[in-house]
């Protein structure tokens, strides 16, 4: 799928259709047509359809249209949501494949498999049983989805295929409280109770049925990656390998929430399927690994839920960390803007990308001591794309490493903030960078020193994409997972953009999680601008027992600022007055040296 490709993504405006956009966003995917408010068509209308593909042509189509809802939407509104589902199915493949769209993925619904089916559920099961009686009209137009993008293909050779969700949550299922499903149910339910001071929140049937929960951001990364790398038949189950009881979800949210109450199972009220797990392991063949934990992600739906209940009685964010991160990261890219501006000096695309990453390391996790940096047991930082060295100078000078007044100097001929970092001039960082593919090497030679001489530290290495081309980042990889470095966190800042063109464009498009796991490495991705998730990532390191770690982070080159997101020139680019202006506004944040001269 090139990223000049128009795309359509028919539901932009439901849950899993705006976190397919996000997702889109991130990985560089700008040509967008009909996104919710700029033309999409009402999907369940033939004509809008016909003329929306008319106009605009897409050439991929990702079709999370159609109604959905927990168990008493569907038992209110049976007849609703089937004819909803049906006409946009035959509305959107049919449109698809008269006006010659490359590909399209229809996703379906995990209603779809019997009510009995055996676990984890695979796609040979769909037809062999009864469907479950509280969802059957919803399943059988789902299943029609499915079966319609089987039909075009064996009929016209059309390039559609169908993917199958585990049960998705997360921001923007905008229902009203008795149609949601159960996650942002549960999480509502108990947000009111603590906030009235309610004894008892009511659950829905026994507790007992079991289902396997995704993050919606994840979801929609397993929808690209199936977009991108699948092309059978057969419909590909798109789970997170998370299941859990009802009981055990509610029981979890309930101390996410610090609600203090009793939970109360009203076993008169439908259970719906007994069990719902999906195997997917072909989607993990191709590389999928979910990133997002569940009680991370719990807690920042509580947040959103917060600020939107003004009524409320205020409730504890359940990591109350992230707000002033995510404003520090503010600050630090205004820093880096200003230094670019200031010095005339570039690279503020490949520094922009790493903020995030760089604010959650230094602001807590790394183990370092301001006043003391050269201790015994300290972790050992080393910035392997040493061109995009301004964060690392930023958060120094923010935490007291160095003056902040040295951030004036960047680049100067006498300043030791070189615009690439040097250890003879800098002795606080670990060493020289900037000549890629070496970072890890160091990071993993420094560990292997510590190991034998019963040192306690770590060793973390922020490294670029483009540097994962050299062959010496693959024997230090080798290296490291032979002597069982479980302390060596290696992070991959994945914007996609190297020196003069696209990363996919240059060496070929591969799954980097994919093959530091085939190194022997445990491996994480992730959303490289979302707090929570950096957090829980480094929260979880490390990933696998005597085994070394990997974050393979997707960033945005000039995250942040407009005008230099995604943009191969920003590699290089000084940014002028109106760019500096224009920044700083958008950033609303003020650089931390200023007023220091």
């Amino acid at each position: 799928m090139d990223r000049d490709a128009r795309i359509f993504v028919a539901g932009g405006g439901t849950m899993i259709g705006s976190a397919i956009l996000r997702r889109l966003s991130i990985h560089g995917f700008n040509n967008i047509v009909g996104r919710p408010g700029e033309g999409e068509p009402d999907p369940t209308d033939a004509r809008a359809v016909e003329q929306f593909f008319d106009r605009t042509q897409p050439q991929y189509v990702f079709c999370a249209a159609g109604r959905s809802g927990g168990i008493s939407a569907n038992i209110r509104s049976p007849a609703g949501l089937m004819q909803d589902n049906l006409l946009s199915a035959c509305h959107l493949i049919d449109a698809a494949q008269r006006h010659g769209v490359d590909k399209l993925l229809y996703l379906a619904s995990s209603c779809t498999y019997p009510r009995d089916c055996p676990q984890p559920m695979q796609v040979g099961s769909l037809l062999g049983g009864p469907l479950e009686p509280t969802c059957e009209p919803y399943a059988i137009s789902r299943i029609a989805g499915i079966k319609l993008c089987q039909a075009y293909r064996a009929q016209h050779g059309c390039r559609f295929i169908a993917g199958i969700p585990a049960d998705a949550f997360g921001p923007g299922e905008d229902h009203e409280l008795r149609d949601l499903h159960v996650v942002p149910a549960l999480l509502r339910k108990m947000l009111e109770a603590r906030s009235s001071g309610d004894e008892e929140v009511v659950v829905w049937g026994t507790g007992k049925p079991r289902r396997e929960l995704i993050h919606v951001d994840d979801l929609a990364e397993a929808c690209l990656l199936a977009m991108q790398q699948y092309d059978d038949p057969e419909p590909i189950n798109l789970g997170s390998g998370t299941v859990l009881s009802i009981a055990e979800l509610a029981s979890m949210i309930q101390q996410v929430v610090g609600f203090e109450g009793r939970l109360r199972f009203d076993t008169t009220r439908p259970d719906g399927a007994p069990h719902k797990s999906l195997d997917s392991s072909l989607l993990a063949e191709l590389g999928f690994v979910p990133s997002i934990g569940l009680e991370h992600a719990l807690g920042t739906m509580l947040d959103s839920l917060t600020q939107q209940s003004d009524d409320m009685a205020p409730v504890t964010p359940a990591n109350p960390l992230i707000e002033p991160l995510e404003r520090k990261a503010r600050q630090i890219r205004a820093t880096c803007v200003q230094m670019s501006y200031e010095n005339k000096h570039g690279h503020l695309g490949s520094a922009l990308s790493w903020v995030d990453l760089a604010v959650a390391l230094f602001h807590g996790w790394l183990r370092l001591d301001p006043e003391d940096p050269r201790r015994p047991d300290r972790d050992r930082f080393i910035l392997s794309k040493g061109h995009g060295c301004t964060p690392l100078y930023a958060v120094l000078a923010d935490r007291g490493f160095i003056p902040q007044d040295w951030l004036l100097r960047y680049g100067q001929p006498d300043s030791p903030l070189s615009v690439h970092p040097c250890q003879h001039a800098l002795p606080v960082v670990e060493c020289s960078s900037g000549s890629l593919g070496h970072g890890l090497g160091i990071a993993t030679g420094m560990l292997y020193g510590q190991q034998l001489a019963s040192g306690s530290g770590r060793a973390i290495v922020l490294m670029s994409d483009g540097e994962c081309n050299e062959g010496s980042v693959w024997e230090s990889a080798m290296f490291a997972a032979a002597q069982g470095l479980d302390r060596l966190l290696a992070i991959v800042d994945y914007n996609g953009i190297q020196a003069v063109g696209r990363s996919d464009e240059l060496m070929g498009h591969t799954c980097l999680a994919e093959k530091f796991e085939a190194f022997g490495w445990g491996a994480r991705t992730i959303d490289g601008h979302c707090m929570s998730q950096i957090l829980s990532a480094l929260e979880a390191f490390p990933f696998r027992p005597g085994r070394p770690s990997v974050i393979v982070a997707n960033t945005v080159g000039g995250a942040g600022v407009s005008v230099m997101e995604d943009q191969v020139l920003w590699h290089y680019r000084v940014p002028s007055a109106d760019d500096h202006k224009r920044a700083l506004e958008e950033l609303a944040a003020t650089p931390i040296h200023i007023g220091e001269r």
